[in-house]
Formats: C-alpha cells, structure tokens, sequence
C-alpha cells in the first residue's frame, strides 16, 4: 500500500473581502513537498490576495488554512516557509544595508529579532549568497545594484533557511529574460531537491507547464490541477477558448521548463 504524502500546504474553501467585497470565494488545493504550482489568472483576480492569506497576512473570511499539517492559526515554524514579493514598489535605493545585511535578515524567522548574528551566520550567509551567484558583491549597497542582482539578494534572503515551501509573486516581471532565465534556472534546482514551489505569473502565453500544477482563479477557483490535464480539459477549452492552444503550444520536447521538475 503506497505511503500517503502529507501536504505542505492544504487550502479549503478558502474565501476572502476587503470591505465586504468580495476578493476571493471557494478556493481549495493542496501540495505536498516537490509540487510546482503556478497561480495565474487575470489582473485583480486575487493572486496576490490568496498568498496574502496564506501567509497570515490577511485574515481569512472564511475557509481553512493548513501548513505543514498544522492550523494557520497555530503554526509557528515560519522558517520552513520563504516569500519573493514582487519587486518592492516601497524600496528606498538610498537604504544604507549591503547585500549581505540583507540576506541575513531571512534568519529573524527563527530567532528572537534581538538576538546578535554570529560567524556561524555570516557563513550561512555567504552559502546563500554562492547559491545565487553573488557572493562577490556581498559588501555592495544595494541601492548600487540592477534590478536582477536584487532579485537574487531577495532570493538568497528567502533561501537562507532552507524553506520546504517557497512563495515567489512575479519575482521577474521588471528584468530582462536572460535574467529570468538564470532566476528560474536556480528556482528548478530548488524544486527538483524538493522544495514545493508556488509561483504566481501573469505571462500565461509564455509558461511552461507541462510538469506543473495550475491553478487558475478569476475571483473563483477556476481549474486546479496538472498541467497536461489543463490542455486536454474540455472544460478550460470552453472557458479560455483558442486561448488554451496559446499556453499550452509548446513544452513536450522542450530541454529545460522554467518551472516545474
């Protein structure tokens, strides 16, 4: 009899309003350790909202949230757990902290915030750092960098701890897609060593999907499943129209899938 694998993150009915508006409605999924999702879905159809949610930073209206077996409510192993926002609207480039000043704030998630970081810190910085490929310029400000190297300070920040589960909201949509490509290089190494991955993106035409999980909501839980499943689903055809062959046109003989594993 197969082992049942416990899920990461498992998501019921999950509904959500700003000013008894209604954001969110019906939302349930689960993944387990390994999964790739992508949540795509228009603009404004709360994307951004459900993982606001899942991260404790909304309060739902109603439905439940589970992370690692355990109630949101409850859990408070948020070192298993990273999040890439979208390129901060709210970052000061005259902000007086390096690069690796930052990276190391990823470890307040399991500490006390006034604890002091030692050199067993400093060398998992750098590690982290190596990891990205910018431990060279670990001493730079980071209002010097370009908008890739902030990505990847970013990514390293949420990589310091080894997270199980990684949250990236449109990570890449302001770089150039060389730098998207090596982003996404580095985030499949993750996924294929087992990390859950849950990426939202509004570039649905140029997605890879074909080991993915999707989930596709326009305020509602439109589809969630594989990827295969999505191209083949008479229903999404119905719903997306000559659109589905646009996201789903390529990605069986493709050598590398920027996402997925």
């Amino acid at each position: 009899m197969p082992i049942k694998e416990t899920a990461v993150l498992d998501v019921k009915n999950l509904a959500f309003s700003y000013n008894h508006w209604p954001v969110i409605e019906d939302i349930t999924f689960s993944l387990v350790l390994g999964d790739y999702l992508w949540v795509i879905g228009p603009n404004g159809s709360g994307k951004t909202t459900l993982v606001k949610n899942i991260l404790g930073i909304l309060s739902p209206k109603s439905g439940t949230i589970r992370l690692f077996g355990k109630d949101l409510r409850a859990f408070d192993r948020w070192n298993r757990i990273a999040y890439v926002p979208q390129k901060i609207a709210f970052f000061d480039p005259y902000f007086p902290a390096s690069v690796r000043e930052v990276c190391a704030m990823g470890l307040l998630s399991e500490r006390d915030r006034l604890s002091r970081f030692g050199a067993d810190d400093d060398t998992r910085v750098d590690e982290a750092l190596d990891r990205v490929g910018i431990r060279k310029i670990r001493d730079r400000r980071i209002g010097e960098l370009s908008g890739g190297q902030l990505q990847r300070v970013l990514l390293a920040k949420a990589l310091i701890t080894n997270p199980q589960l990684l949250f990236l909201d449109e990570p890449t949509a302001a770089v150039e897609p060389s730098v998207r490509e090596d982003f996404f290089a580095i985030v499949d190494d993750l996924n294929a060593r087992g990390t859950a991955i849950v990426l939202i993106n509004h570039d649905i035409a140029g997605m890879h999907i074909h080991n993915n999980k999707i989930l596709y909501i326009n305020r509602r839980q439109v589809f969630f499943g594989e990827g295969k499943q999505f191209c083949l689903a008479q229903d999404m055809s119905d719903y997306f129209g000559s659109y589905q062959h646009v996201i789903c046109h390529q990605h069986t003989d493709d050598e590398h899938d920027t996402g997925g594993n």
